[in-house]
């Protein structure tokens, strides 16, 4: 866990007949910022910014992790360094790989991920109409455990913020830990609806009132005056 910078180098070489296109992934979408400087022969020959403060429509590759394009040429000693900036765990899963093989990974994770909030969306629909139809508040607490689960993932794996307002960068650095408090809110409702009186008075308190220091949190994170 840090806060600050994380330097990272790698000695990289090129085979002789190998192909001098290559992409560099990092991916995890939520590191704020990273700076890649490719050496040769102690110049910078590349060097490029991506992460989560720039931009989606400034990024060469607009993907939902942190790629960028290299050229080597073969037979050639190549020093990579990068420099990641974190505002908590250091996640730092780096891989080089060919054009073809990183577009085949993508369209691979990414249809995944489009089946999972398929089904997520389509759950949250169908807690929606319940709650609509027999109007107790249960629904209402799984309707927001679903939608703050979904929207962490969509943090998380980079699908928010890369395809759903991407310029809405305020919205999306705080979006992974308002979501974590939506679903606390939420489950702590479920639950105290669901056990009712035969929990006792304590527990039903006890989530009441980590319902209401959630939704306090949540709103002191929302303005800044808590900080991840």
């Amino acid at each position: 866990v840090v806060k600050g910078a994380v330097w990272f180098r790698v000695d990289l070489s090129v085979a002789q007949g190998s192909s001098p296109s290559w992409v560099f992934d990092w991916g995890y979408p939520a590191v704020e910022r990273v700076d890649l400087y490719l050496v040769r022969d102690g110049a910078v020959v590349q060097h490029a910014t991506f992460g989560h403060d720039v931009p989606v429509q400034n990024r060469v590759l607009p993907s939902r992790t942190h790629s960028h394009p290299l050229r080597f040429e073969p037979g050639v000693n190549y020093q990579l360094y990068l420099r990641g900036m974190l505002r908590g765990s250091v996640i730092a899963p780096m891989s080089l790989s060919k054009p073809a093989a990183y577009y085949r990974q993508v369209s691979w994770t990414q249809s995944l991920q489009g089946l999972f909030f398929g089904f997520t969306f389509a759950l949250l629909l169908y807690t929606l109409i319940q709650l609509a139809s027999q109007r107790k508040l249960q629904y209402l607490g799984y309707a927001l455990v679903v939608a703050g689960c979904g929207l962490f993932f969509a943090v998380f794996h980079g699908l928010g913020p890369g395809f759903v307002a991407p310029d809405n960068r305020w919205f999306w650095r705080h979006a992974g830990g308002i979501s974590a408090f939506v679903a606390i809110i939420g489950s702590s409702l479920f639950f105290e609806r669901m056990l009712g009186e035969g929990a006792g008075l304590w527990f039903t308190r006890l989530l009441r009132g980590c319902m209401a220091a959630s939704a306090l949190f949540m709103l002191l994170y929302a303005v800044g005056v808590l900080s991840n």
